[in-house]
């Protein structure tokens, strides 16, 4: 039986905006492009998993408006399943604004009703997940939703990943259901309090991950500098490969359904690691978010040259 991915997360309307530097205080700037699009992390994340040819079912909110509609026909059109996308009638559809300079971003969350989503919601859209599925969910949901479903997910044999962005400090006993943490080195230091920039910082991070729940791993992107695995007996690094950036913001999300496949598959961590790496770096050569996630094909395209 094939397995399903389920995706708790957010629903945005993005608004990527590219300026010639970032605004002081006080100042008015002209923008030199605005892209709208579809978004949230937990939406894209749910897309790089389809493209890699994953079963995937989203679980998520929208506002009873254009946007909301607009989110799940653009899910339905990629063949993720929508069913479990609450219509919330009081509230409008998350929005995020994404200023973006050179090779670098800004990012401003309106969580709008991904912040109603409810423990019932959650419930109700894994009654029928088996063991074996995965649980994927970010930080831009309630806490306490997650952490049902995360506890959920685990009694039912499930493999249970969360990506913790936007970062911050999370309850000393939230990542007790967790198998594996998928961050970047900001989230990192937040969840962990320790920089990821030596051998030296990772055995304290595996310190951390024994001292936290010892079935956790972490997987952890650091951009030019490539990603790492820690776990109780293994640290890994993966180099990243030699790009020219131009929009970074998809990035973290194509890595993470990327990784996530890998482990469908059940590839070492090593290859994991570098196909992870080639869908972020693919990513990070169009602008925007779900538009710049590439396909399992694009990837091991890239791969083979």
């Amino acid at each position: 039986m094939a397995r399903t991915i389920y995706v708790l997360g957010s629903l945005n309307i993005d608004f990527s905006i590219e300026i010639d530097n970032f605004p002081k205080v006080g100042e008015t700037i002209h923008c030199e492009k605005l892209l709208i699009g579809a978004g949230g992390k937990g939406a894209n994340q749910a897309l790089a998993l389809v493209r890699n040819h994953l079963n995937v079912k989203m679980i998520g909110a929208v506002g009873n408006d254009n946007y909301g509609q607009g989110l799940i026909n653009n899910l339905k059109a990629n063949k993720i399943d929508t069913s479990n996308i609450s219509l919330k009638t009081t509230g409008q559809t998350g929005h995020a604004f994404v200023l973006r300079y050179n090779e670098n971003n800004r990012i401003i969350v309106d969580a709008g009703v991904n912040s109603l989503l409810t423990v019932d919601d959650v419930t109700k859209a894994l009654s029928n997940a088996n063991e074996g599925d995965f649980l994927l969910a970010q930080l831009e949901t309630p806490l306490e939703v997650a952490r049902s479903a995360f506890k959920l997910a685990k009694s039912k044999g499930m493999i249970t990943l969360l990506n913790p962005a936007p970062a911050r400090t999370l309850p000393s006993d939230f990542l007790i259901d967790i198998d594996y943490l998928l961050m970047n080195e900001v989230e990192c230091e937040e969840i962990t309090k320790v920089k990821p920039t030596s051998k030296k910082a990772l055995l304290k991070i595996r310190k951390y991950l024994r001292q936290t729940n010892n079935n956790l791993k972490a997987v952890i992107t650091c951009g030019s500098e490539g990603s790492y695995y820690v776990d109780q007996t293994t640290l890994e690094k993966s180099p990243a490969f030699k790009i020219k950036p131009l929009d970074t913001t998809g990035a973290g999300d194509a890595f993470i359904g990327a990784f996530i496949y890998a482990l469908t598959e059940k590839l070492n961590i090593s290859k994991a690691l570098r196909y992870a790496n080639a869908s972020g770096a693919l990513a990070s050569l169009k602008v925007g978010a779900q538009n710049a996630i590439p396909t399992k094909e694009e990837i091991d395209e890239f791969l083979s040259l």
